[in-house]
């Protein structure tokens, strides 16, 4: 998945791989190959869906972790969810 923008004259690309890691190139600005973590311990999901939008990250025990991607009013905007716990702690 890959999607890209200008924000205040300066593109800027979100790609997301296969196996679920994220690179966002914005100007000399750049995040490469980096994988969602939770409480600081990456997570290790069974299987990756990753979509024209979105990407979601699904755990042996049914729980998910989605992120939507989208530009919005000069923003890259990333959207994450977490569907299946009883409390979610940011």
């Amino acid at each position: 998945m890959s999607s890209t923008g200008s924000i205040a004259g300066m593109t800027i690309t979100c790609a997301i791989s296969p196996d679920g890691s994220i690179t966002i190139t914005a100007g000399t600005f750049s995040l490469v190959s980096g994988y969602p973590a939770i409480d600081g311990v990456a997570i290790r999901a069974v299987s990756i869906e990753v979509t024209a939008d979105a990407v979601r990250w699904m755990f042996a025990d049914g729980k998910r972790l989605e992120m939507r991607v989208s530009h919005h009013h000069d923003a890259l905007e990333l959207r994450t969810s977490l569907h299946g716990w009883t409390i979610a702690r940011i």
